[in-house]
């Protein structure tokens, strides 16, 4: 029998109950309401790696460049597991997606 789900896990699939698409960052920050510490962030990337390894989302690295006051860097997307990015409408929502919170 399997594990149950951590902590991470449980908040990103109930995120990616209300959406199609969340930033596992942005998922952390919005929990938290601060930004996270490495090991936060560390520890969600673990788990949505964990929820890919069992079939249940799907993962993508997202470049997003640096703006006003906005950072820049790769993020990591998660994705329900029957959605398709490329049914993604537009590559600047799904940037937004990577580091704003919608929860």
């Amino acid at each position: 029998m399997g594990q149950a789900p951590g902590r991470w896990q449980q908040f990103l699939v109930e995120a990616l109950a209300e959406h199609k698409v969340v930033g596992v960052r942005a998922v952390v920050v919005a929990h938290l309401g601060r930004e996270p510490t490495r090991s936060e962030i560390q520890a969600a990337r673990r788990a949505a790696r964990l929820l890919e390894e069992r079939g249940q989302v799907k993962l993508v690295q997202v470049s997003v460049p640096a703006g006003l006051n906005q950072p820049g860097g790769t993020f990591l997307v998660v994705t329900r597991h029957k959605w398709d990015l490329l049914d993604w409408p537009d590559e600047s929502a799904l940037r937004t997606i990577a580091i704003q919170a919608h929860l």
